[in-house]
């Protein structure tokens, strides 16, 4: 379990933007899909779009940041990160989250990053839960906010 809590000590309201960035080793990114997701709008920060609906799954297919924004802010989420060649499942559950980014930089952004040597890209998804995009917390003088993720990993079943 991981919190990132955070009060508003101030005389004002504040706009609050957050999350948690998990990155999940995997065995070959354009092998494992994500559950949860299934339904929920999101803006594509690559695309420039907003609003696409996510069918099905999330595979994979090219570089990816998006960020899912859920219909009923605040309530619990669940999402499954499915890696059939390392043989396990994780689940991500969130509280507090507005939405979840979903981020990988690919080949080609990965070789103009200094922190991902140039294939590392097919080893790691990024699932973060988040409150991001237009998906924005109102802390009031006072508040407190809490985002919080549970992660558990369990064998995949064959």
């Amino acid at each position: 379990v991981q919190t990132l809590e955070t009060h508003n000590d101030g005389p004002q309201t504040f706009a609050l933007t957050q999350a948690l960035h998990s990155y999940f080793a995997v065995q070959d990114v354009a092998q494992v899909r994500v559950t949860g997701l299934a339904g929920l709008h999101y803006a594509d920060k690559l695309q420039g779009t907003t609003g696409t609906v996510q069918q099905g799954d999330f595979h994979l297919d090219a570089t990816c940041d998006r960020i899912y924004h859920h219909c009923v802010a605040n309530a619990p989420q669940h999402y499954a990160l499915h890696d059939s060649l390392l043989q396990r499942r994780i689940h991500i559950r969130s509280q507090g989250s507005h939405s979840v980014v979903v981020w990988n930089p690919g080949a080609e952004l990965a070789r103009s990053m200094v922190d991902v040597p140039d294939a590392a890209w097919r080893d790691f998804l990024c699932v973060e839960v988040a409150n991001a995009g237009q998906d924005v917390v109102l802390l009031a003088p006072g508040g407190l906010h809490r985002l919080t993720q549970t992660l558990a990993v369990e064998p995949a079943l064959a």
